[in-house]
């Protein structure tokens, strides 16, 4: 990170040039963001999301749309995708590959023992 504040975009040497020298990509350069604030709207909807997720685990992003608006809020299908994926805890977020690896090692017991 020590690196990227060798690089001064006003200077008369090219962006590019100072890049090379101080061995950064031009990419991490320009993308340098600030991190978006969390809203307490957004916290509001990640309880909401999860609260009815635990009741209806099933719930696609499509479902919770629509329960989001009865409740009032208006939000699109990207941005529950986002909240949700926000919300979930590490071993939530891997169940899927879990499962996955389970039915892969449980079709390999079948194809062994026919």
């Amino acid at each position: 990170m020590t690196r990227h504040r060798w690089i001064n975009k006003s200077d008369t040497v090219t962006l590019t040039w100072q890049c090379t020298l101080a061995g950064v990509s031009r990419a991490s350069v320009y993308a340098r963001q600030k991190p978006k604030l969390v809203t307490e709207d957004d916290e509001m909807l990640k309880r909401l999301i999860d609260e009815e997720y635990t009741r209806h685990p099933f719930y696609g992003s499509r479902k919770m749309v629509v329960y989001l608006a009865r409740c009032g809020h208006t939000v699109n299908r990207k941005r529950a995708q986002r909240l949700r994926t926000c919300s979930r805890s590490p071993n939530e977020q891997n169940k899927k590959s879990q499962m996955d690896k389970l039915q892969a090692g449980i079709e390999v017991s079948l194809a062994v023992f026919p």
